[in-house]
């Protein structure tokens, strides 16, 4: 199973990535990694207020190329169900 770090400055811009439309919420996450949906991964996300890493676990919902100029491409991962006390702790 690979992890995927996932860096915000903030929680304003970790807001941003959050993805509600999935059934148990996700994130956007920039990667390099090749990555096929239905992937299991776990998101290592990193917060400067947060004084550990928080890890979920996840699926890989969908995957977005690295649009011209960007060097990165990104992975929407779909949390699983039974991350919801962390996704929680996420969405403060």
């Amino acid at each position: 199973m690979r992890i995927l770090v996932a860096r915000f400055r903030d929680a304003a811009e970790l807001a941003v990535q959050l993805r509600a439309e999935l059934p148990y919420g996700g994130l956007l996450v920039p990667t390099r990694a090749l990555l096929s949906p239905g992937e299991p991964v776990i998101v290592d996300v990193r917060l400067p207020h947060l004084r550990d890493h928080l890890l979920l676990r996840g699926l890989v919902a969908w995957v977005q190329g690295a649009r011209r100029g960007e060097q990165r491409a990104a992975a929407a991962i779909e949390f699983l169900a039974t991350e919801g006390r962390r996704r929680a702790h996420l969405e403060r």
